[in-house]
């Protein structure tokens, strides 16, 4: 095989891939400042804690051949180092939810592409075991028992938001 016959796209699409994945940091960073930031939190709980979960379950549903799982973890290492607590705990929270929807497109969220009706719900569903997984992955980890409450106050927020991600991307694609 020659150097002719390699097109020239294949260095074009790996160019734009990583382009896209910087892209897709930047703005996970964007929504972990926005989740961190002191005026959205009511008596101890981000209001927008979710934009995150949101922006990885929107990613590994929508495009996932194109982000990597680098790019998730270095969204969850940066709340780790903005939010000052244990290294490595929300890059395994966001990496496992990365996978767990990876995992699932053969599985309970097959219909998930399909209309915007199920992939609301679907989102449902995994805020709900992301906040249990969350809760979980504090306890042992951290040691600490983390107020559920509060985790689910965390997840009916991002539920009540991701509908606004749906209708975005309608208007995007229209």
């Amino acid at each position: 095989m020659n150097d002719e016959s390699i097109p020239i796209d294949d260095d074009r699409r790996a160019v734009k891939r990583v382009l896209y994945n910087v892209l897709l940091v930047l703005l996970g960073a964007v929504c972990v400042m926005l989740a961190r930031m002191p005026t959205v939190y009511s008596e101890g709980v981000s209001m927008l804690g979710g934009l995150p979960v949101i922006l990885v379950y929107s990613l590994a549903l929508r495009n996932q051949t194109e982000v990597r799982p680098v790019s998730i973890l270095l969204i969850g290492l940066f709340q780790d180092v903005l939010s000052g607590g244990t290294i490595g705990v929300w890059a395994l929270l966001y990496t496992s939810l990365y996978a767990l929807v990876l995992s699932q497109q053969e599985g309970f969220l097959q219909f998930i592409g399909r209309s915007a009706l199920f992939s609301w719900l679907g989102f449902i569903l995994v805020a709900l075991l992301f906040a249990m997984f969350s809760w979980l992955v504090g306890w042992i980890v951290l040691g600490a028992l983390i107020p559920i409450k509060g985790l689910f106050f965390q997840a009916c927020i991002a539920m009540l938001l991701y509908p606004v991600t749906l209708l975005w991307r309608i208007r995007l694609s229209v």
